[in-house]
C-alpha cells in the first residue's frame, strides 16, 4: 500500500491538472486533501454542474473529471497506465501509487 506521502504527491499532481481551470469555474474545496471544482452553469436541479476534483481517501487517490463522463473518448488521451487504476469508469482511483503514470508537466 501507497504511504501518506505518496498519496500527497499524487494528489498534488492531479491538483496540477485541474488548477489552469479554477479561473473560469468554480472552486468549492481547495484543503490538502480534496480540490474540487464546479462549473458556473446551474442546471435544472438548481445545482452547480459539476466539472472535476481530487481527493486523498484513507487508503486511496481518486479523481474525477466530469468531461471524460460526458466524452469516453477522452480516455484515449490517457496513459495506459492509468487507465489500468481505473476502477469499472473513468474515474481514477488508486491504492497503489501513481506517480510514475501520471505525466510530469501540465500537457
Amino acid at each position: 500500500m501507497a504511504t501518506s506521502e505518496e498519496f500527497q504527491t499524487v494528489f498534488k499532481r492531479l491538483r496540477a491538472i485541474l488548477e489552469p481551470y479554477a479561473a473560469r469555474l468554480v472552486v468549492v474545496h481547495d484543503t490538502d486533501s480534496q480540490y474540487y471544482l464546479n462549473t458556473k452553469l446551474v442546471m435544472s436541479n438548481k445545482q452547480p454542474l459539476f466539472f472535476g476534483a481530487v481527493r486523498i481517501g484513507k487508503a486511496y487517490v481518486s479523481f474525477h473529471l466530469m468531461p471524460v463522463y460526458a466524452h469516453p473518448t477522452l480516455m484515449r488521451e490517457i496513459p495506459a497506465e492509468l487507465k489500468n487504476e481505473c476502477k469499472a469508469n473513468p474515474a481514477l482511483t488508486s491504492s497503489r501509487s501513481m506517480k510514475k503514470s501520471l505525466p510530469n508537466s501540465r500537457s
